[in-house]
């Protein structure tokens, strides 16, 4: 079985669109498309039956002002009652555009995303479809049908953006999940990290950024463990092995991950397209 998995980045995004077209170029389709918080959004195109043209046509047009909005001044009156800053409404028309939902639970395609529940901290798996699932998978993350709602909580960052049916980003728990794909029996997993090979953290500046900030931590040491599970698993016996592929950017995209308005994202784009042909020319 073959899965890609999206991770988490907001408007960084664009690479994931760049690295699909090559995979699809080069012949390499999935079976299982799992993502979280945009990487869901991005695995949610897909499924539904978007091209990888059209979803990097998305990525070239989308604004800053698609996705989110300043609260309105009348909320600044009790900003210390806040539970997020930035204002989602613009997504939720912008999945409504782009995802077709009856195309995604008719898809041959698997497709998972994930949140995580603000009472619990328990993880939510969403999918298009609700049959075919092992036993230990479903006992384990309880899979629910994919919908808009599932987005909208796949990429509720936390304090950033609101919380959807009491649920928040599932990249603060499974940044890029792996372990569900493992627990379906994947024997191939390419990941598309949104993650530096050689990360060059700053010194936040603001709410916003500092928010992002704890993420991208959290982030990165949730994602080096995943990679050090399969990596291990797959020299002990009794467990299959996995072919694992990582693309990720080998330098920064040069534009913040809240904007989605960079003229940076083309080329964005165009390193996903390059990193995945490096990645994968050999494999295909």
């Amino acid at each position: 079985m073959r899965a890609l998995v999206l991770s988490g980045g907001a408007a960084h995004g664009a690479f994931q669109a760049g690295a699909i077209q090559a995979l699809y170029e080069m012949g390499w389709v999935p079976d299982v498309v799992c993502g979280a918080s945009v990487g869901a959004i991005n695995a949610a195109c897909v499924v539904s039956g978007k091209t990888p043209e059209h979803l990097c046509s998305l990525w070239r047009d989308v604004e800053s002002s698609d996705v989110y909005r300043w609260r309105p001044p009348v909320d600044w009156l009790a900003f210390w009652k806040w539970r997020y800053v930035l204002d989602t409404k613009p997504l939720r028309k912008l999945v409504d555009r782009h995802v077709d939902f009856e195309e995604l639970y008719h898809a041959n395609q698997l497709a998972l995303c994930f949140s995580v529940d603000v009472k619990t901290g328990a993880l939510r798996a969403y999918t298009n479809r609700l049959t075919d699932f092992p036993t230990k998978f479903r006992r384990r993350y309880q899979p629910q049908l994919f919908d808009s709602e599932a987005l909208m909580s796949s990429t509720a960052i936390p304090l950033v953006f609101p919380w959807s049916g009491e649920e928040w980003d599932g990249a603060l728990l499974q940044y890029a999940p792996m372990r569900p794909v493992v627990a379906l029996g994947a024997t191939e997993i390419v990941l598309v990290s949104l993650e530096v090979d050689q990360p060059d953290l700053r010194l936040p500046t603001g709410l916003l950024q500092t928010a992002l900030q704890v993420m991208n931590i959290s982030s990165m040491s949730a994602l080096h463990a995943d990679i050090k599970m399969i990596l291990d698993r797959n020299t002990q016996e009794g467990y299959r092995n996995i072919d694992l592929h990582v693309i990720s950017p080998t330098r920064s995209l040069g534009y913040s991950k809240l904007n989605f308005s960079s003229p940076e994202k083309e080329s964005a784009i165009g390193h996903g397209r390059n990193r995945a042909y490096q990645t994968m020319r050999d494999y295909v």
